[in-house]
C-alpha cells in the first residue's frame, strides 16, 4: 500500500485461492481476513520458521544480497505471521509496537509474550537477522486453519522467487490431499 493511502486486498484469484469464505474443511472457520489482527514490529527472536512452508531451500547468495539491500533501503513489505504461543516474558527492554493494537506483547505487567510462526517471508526474515534487525514488521494473523495458512504460503511463494519444481510439486499435492491426512482439502 501506498504511504498515507488506503490499504487493499489482493481480490481472490477464480482458482478459489485467498477466498474470502470459509475452506470447505471447516465451514465454521473465520475467514483469511477476519483472522488478520494487524501490522505490528516483532522480536525477531520470537519468530519461527514453519517446518511446512513450501520452501525448503534458501540461496545463501541471495540471502546476503537481500540482507545488503535491507540495510540500505529497509525492509519494504511486511512478512506475514500467526500467532503461535505464549512463553514467559523476556526480560529485555524493546520499543512499543506499532500499528493497531495488536496485543503483541502483552498489557502492563503481562508474564507472558506471544511467540510467532512464518507464514510468508521466511527469505525477509533470515535475510534481517544477517542484516542485523531486532524487530521485524509483520502483518499478524490468528486462528488460521492449517489449510489456509498453507494456501496463504503457496500463493505468496509462487507470486515470488520460483519454487522450484519438487517444492511445487509437494505443495499442490498438499493442498489437494483430504484435511485427514494433513492436506488443504481443496480438490
Amino acid at each position: 500500500s501506498k504511504p498515507g493511502g488506503s490499504r487493499t486486498r489482493p481480490q481472490a484469484p477464480a482458482t478459489g485461492l485467498l477466498s474470502t469464505e470459509p475452506t470447505k474443511s471447516s465451514p465454521v472457520a473465520k475467514t483469511i481476513e477476519q483472522c488478520f489482527v494487524g501490522e505490528s514490529e516483532i522480536d525477531l527472536d520470537r519468530i519461527e520458521p514453519d517446518a511446512g512452508q513450501p520452501r525448503k531451500e534458501f540461496d545463501e547468495a541471495g540471502l546476503e544480497k537481500l540482507a545488503e539491500s535491507i540495510k540500505q533501503h529497509g525492509l519494504l513489505q511486511p512478512i506475514a505471521l500467526e500467532r503461535w504461543s505464549m512463553r514467559p516474558l523476556t526480560p529485555k527492554p524493546s520499543p512499543p509496537p506499532r500499528g493497531k493494537g495488536t496485543g503483541v506483547r502483552g498489557g502492563k505487567g503481562a508474564d507472558y509474550e506471544a511467540t510467532f510462526v512464518i507464514v510468508w517471508g521466511e527469505r525477509r526474515w533470515r535475510a534481517a537477522s544477517l542484516a542485523g534487525l531486532h524487530t521485524i514488521r509483520a502483518r499478524v494473523y490468528d486462528g488460521l486453519t492449517e489449510a489456509q495458512r498453507r494456501e496463504l504460503q503457496f500463493v505468496e511463494n509462487d507470486q515470488r522467487t520460483d519454487l522450484n519444481p519438487i517444492e511445487r510439486a509437494e505443495a499442490y499435492a498438499r493442498m489437494n490431499e483430504p484435511v485427514a491426512e494433513g492436506g488443504c482439502g481443496l480438490s
